[in-house]
């Protein structure tokens, strides 16, 4: 939503939450969250909200791409289910794209043996076993495999669901957080303003000034 609307998390060294933008973000989602959000809903962590869709006790959910094989299991919104990219904003459509790496350390003691494991895991005959479960594909080559092309034409959400995956590798950003080594920790407090937000325990010019605060003291270590 952040880079949706225009905002951005870092500008001139500094944290950027109270700008204009940074506070119309943080705003519009504590507010959807609470008005229509589950009762709670500052609790719940991913897993709980893919069971809870899952369940059929919620209309809507934001999900991580991946989390499609965990809503689909057993079947029972597989048919009711329609599924879309994160709408554009003013400034356009900014949707988050990361992924998982993997690598061998300096440090192994058997470093063929991880390589090898590398390359078993990253091989498209393994990546197609993934995708074939609702795991995304980081391969063209498997997103374009025949039996992969049959399993997405199966179901109409399959093919919502590839046609999100393709905004998300043509247009996403990678930022998730902060670009600073202390990644997840620049989360937490971004985190805590929203949850602010939600309980009312700060208006927005305080909830995004008091993470501002911290998170300037976190970019200045990095």
């Amino acid at each position: 939503m952040l880079h949706n609307v225009g905002g951005s998390y870092i500008a001139n060294g500094k944290s950027n939450l109270c700008s204009a933008k940074g506070k119309e973000a943080l705003d519009t989602y504590s507010r959807l969250l609470r008005d229509f959000g589950p009762p709670g809903v500052v609790n719940y962590s991913f897993q709980q909200i893919s069971a809870l869709y899952r369940g059929g006790r919620a209309a809507m959910a934001f999900e991580s791409s991946n989390e499609l094989r965990t809503v689909m299991e057993g079947g029972a919104r597989l048919k009711d289910t329609g599924l879309l990219p994160f709408p554009a904003g003013e400034a356009g459509q900014v949707p988050t794209t990361i992924g998982w790496g993997m690598a061998v350390s300096s440090h192994s003691k058997q470093p063929d043996a991880a390589w090898y494991f590398v390359q078993w895991a990253t091989s498209p005959d393994v990546q197609k076993k993934m995708a074939l479960q609702g795991i995304a594909p980081p391969r063209p080559s498997v997103a374009k495999d025949p039996e992969y092309r049959k399993w997405i034409d199966e179901e109409p959400v399959r093919k919502e669901w590839q046609a999100a995956l393709d905004v998300l590798a043509t247009r996403g950003s990678s930022e998730v957080g902060y670009p600073i080594v202390a990644n997840p920790q620049s989360r937490e407090f971004i985190g805590q303003a929203v949850q602010d937000l939600i309980l009312k325990q700060k208006t927005v010019d305080q909830a995004c000034a008091d993470a501002d605060k911290a998170l300037d003291a976190l970019i200045a270590l990095n």
